[in-house]
């Protein structure tokens, strides 16, 4: 029986991204070919006696990231530098040791930052380094604590603020934290105790409401309350006893996207001042009143 039996008009997307489900009595070397040239990523799913060195090489040419599932005797230099050498391929980690040449390790790294994983040691230099940090900041985590530099760390917390949480402590400076919660609020939770100030804080709470968790219960202000809540309504449990007033709950269930706003009074507002907001808002409470 053949395939367009089957599967009549329908054939070419058997080949392409339906490939997975392709009947394995009806595959063969030229079904296998078909599908690579429809859909490349096929090549997942193409028993491994049809995997041939030419498809390899074929696929090496392709945009895309192949090489792990390509044979490993078939990954030759050639096949490899085709992989390394596309934008963003992040193939590295299944290239043979033997193949990784200083050469090789810095096209993989030019074209993107995280493969600096996969860079053997005593091939990471400054110049590497730096230039995985520029094009992918969190590859930071993979660079040789005594080759970071001052300027790595800002390059990187600049690019996305929760890489904070990849530099070493002693480079975490008071203005580097800064740079990184005015980035990204939430980087406050791997800001030191000791730079966790009111105003770094504020920073902080002003860019991402939920970082208020992350604030000093004695840090905590009115005003940080109301962006936090405004933020997210669930965050009252972060609000100091002092400030849980009127005015505070009035606003959280204002903005709560509970569909039953009932619900939402019922479990974060105090019973004290339950039944005055389900009025303001016209909630009809449960039957036993609560």
């Amino acid at each position: 029986m053949s395939v367009n039996t089957i599967y009549g008009d329908d054939v070419e997307k058997c080949y392409g991204e339906k490939f997975r489900y392709f009947p394995k009595e009806l595959i063969t070397q030229e079904v296998c070919n078909k599908a690579i040239e429809l859909y490349p990523y096929n090549i997942r799913y193409i028993p491994e006696n049809y995997k041939s060195l030419e498809l390899c090489y074929l696929l090496s040419k392709e945009q895309g990231n192949y090489l792990e599932y390509m044979p490993i005797g078939f990954r030759t230099f050639d096949i490899c530098f085709n992989e390394i050498a596309k934008l963003k391929n992040y193939s590295l980690e299944f290239v043979p040791e033997h193949f990784k040449t200083k050469n090789l390790c810095n096209v993989a790294v030019e074209n993107n930052g995280m493969n600096l994983k996969w860079v053997p040691e005593e091939l990471k230099t400054l110049e590497l380094c730096d230039l995985a940090v520029r094009d992918e900041g969190v590859a930071i985590k993979y660079v040789p604590i005594e080759l970071i530099t001052e300027e790595m760390c800002e390059i990187a917390v600049k690019l996305r603020g929760y890489i904070l949480r990849e530099i070493p402590l002693e480079f975490r400076t008071y203005e580097l934290c800064k740079l990184a919660v005015i980035n990204y609020g939430s980087a406050l939770e791997y800001v030191p105790e000791k730079f966790r100030t009111q105003q770094l804080c504020e920073l902080a709470v002003n860019d991402c409401g939920r970082a208020i968790s992350y604030v000093p219960e004695e840090l905590r202000t009115f005003d940080m309350c109301e962006i936090a809540l405004n933020y997210d309504p669930t965050l009252m449990q972060y609000v100091p006893e002092k400030f849980k007033v009127y005015k505070l709950f009035k606003l959280a269930v204002s903005v709560t996207n509970f569909k039953n706003r009932n619900e939402y009074i019922k479990n974060y507002i105090p019973s004290g001042f339950q039944e005055s907001l389900r009025k303001a808002y016209s909630v009809k409470g449960e039957k036993n009143g609560n």
